[in-house]
This record gives C-alpha cells, sequence and structure tokens, in this order.
C-alpha cells in the first residue's frame, strides 16, 4: 500500500511543518485518491506483535493523525530511529482526548484491566506497552470531503480500494500477533476484522460488539449495558485461556 512513499519523502513531511488539516498534506503523500475519498500516509506502521489485546478503530481521524506527526517530528528531531519514533508517535495520538477515557472505563468495567493484572488499563496508553497493539480497520487515515471517514459511506468492504486494504494490510497484521484479544471500536470496525480474520485464518479472540467510545456516539452507554454481559464472559473466557 505505501511502495510509492520512500523513506526520504516520510522524513521530508516530518521534518516540515506539521500540517494543520487534511487538505495541507503534501500531495506526495497521498496514497490513495477516488473521488471524494482520500487516503494519506501516516505514522501509523509500527506493530507490536507481542501484544496481548489489539484496539482496533476504523482509520486514525484527524485529531490522532496531527498528534502522530507532531510526536514523529519530536522523537526525530531527538535522534530518536524512523522504526522508534513511529512506535511513540502511534502510543501517543492513540485513541487521544475523551474517547480514550470512555474507552479505559468500558474496558475496566468488562475485566480487561484484571485480566491483564493492571490497576486500570489506562496504564496501557500514552507511551508505548508491550502489552498493547494499537491499529485501525484501515491503517492509513482515509478522509471523505477533508473530514474523518466513519467506515459507513461508501461502506469500507464495498470499496475495492478500502476493502483490499483491509485483507493485505490488516488481516496479515492480526495474523501476526495472535493469539491476542482484539476489540473493534463499533460496527464497522468489527464488521472489517471480521473479514479479515475470514481472509487469514486469523487465531485470535474476538471481542465483538463493543460500542465506539467516541463522544459523538450518542448510544455508546445503553449499547455497552446492552452487550457488557456478554462482553465480560469473552474477556474471562480469553483470560483463561491466556494464562
Amino acid at each position: 500500500m505505501t511502495e510509492q512513499l520512500t523513506a526520504d519523502s516520510r522524513y521530508r513531511l516530518l521534518d516540515g511543518a506539521v500540517p494543520t488539516s487534511p487538505d495541507a498534506i503534501p500531495s506526495e503523500f497521498v496514497i490513495h485518491e477516488d473521488g471524494r475519498l482520500r487516503v494519506v500516509w501516516a505514522p501509523c506502521d509500527h506493530v507490536n506483535s507481542a501484544a496481548r489485546i489489539v484496539i482496533v478503530g476504523i482509520t486514525p481521524g484527524w485529531q490522532q493523525v496531527e498528534i502522530a506527526y507532531a510526536s514523529a517530528q519530536r522523537s526525530l528531531a531527538a535522534g530518536l530511529s524512523y522504526a522508534d519514533a513511529c512506535e511513540r508517535a502511534k502510543a501517543e495520538a492513540s485513541f487521544a482526548g475523551g474517547m480514550r477515557r470512555n474507552l479505559v472505563r468500558m474496558l475496566d468495567e468488562i475485566g480487561v484491566a484484571r485480566a491483564l493484572e493492571l490497576e486500570t488499563t489506562g496504564n496501557l496508553f500514552g507511551a508505548p506497552c508491550e502489552d498493547l497493539h494499537t491499529t485501525s480497520a484501515l491503517r492509513y487515515p482515509v478522509f471523505l470531503d477533508g473530514k474523518n471517514y466513519t467506515g459507513h459511506t461508501p461502506h469500507a468492504l464495498k470499496n475495492g480500494y478500502l476493502r483490499s486494504m483491509v485483507e493485505t494490510v490488516l488481516g496479515p497484521e492480526l495474523e501476526e500477533i495472535a493469539p491476542a484479544l482484539v476489540v473493534p471500536l463499533g460496527k464497522a470496525a468489527s464488521e472489517c476484522v471480521r473479514h479479515a480474520i475470514h481472509c487469514t485464518g486469523a487465531q485470535v479472540s474476538l471481542l465483538d460488539g463493543f460500542p465506539h467510545p467516541s463522544g459523538a456516539n450518542g448510544h455508546r452507554t445503553r449499547q455497552f449495558e446492552e452487550q457488557k454481559h456478554a462482553l465480560t464472559r469473552t474477556v474471562e473466557n480469553w483470560g483463561l485461556t491466556a494464562q
């Protein structure tokens, strides 16, 4: 997916000013354009193959992308390698803001912290953590008309290019990390994860039915309460097999 992006071109973006909007990202970092859709490169390449839990969004939103660019810039300026800069950028940017608070609360309530022997799953975020891998069904940021793409219009699996990202990027990524507890956030991410697992046969424990923790999801509390018992049972079963 990123073969046309050389290491030199990536460094040039990270050496320059942080873009202030999706439309300000240099054209050399545009991976794909198709009508209203635009896919761009961001430092999201790090894969923690030793992780015990994988949290999967649909695609990085602009807030996360901006944080990731700025973090990678600081790391490279401090002398870190490109790989280390990507790892740190992902840790800082993943599900940043209020979404992270909602996510941590829900994960704690269904016993994920207990299964990982942590006081709270909040300890997984903010810095590289060997137990956690964060990713997206569409690893590289997708924007629709310059705004965050939600996975629905067009449906990720009904668009040829986006479906190929799920099959050729997400699928092998899950295979590399298996076995792990995989937590897709929301319906669109769940559908993509199930498709990736079907294509690759990745041996993971799927925590299906987890609501998207975004504050924009006004139904998340009701959805969580409806799914809480089933989610807790899945975590308990995973914890037993992971011991």
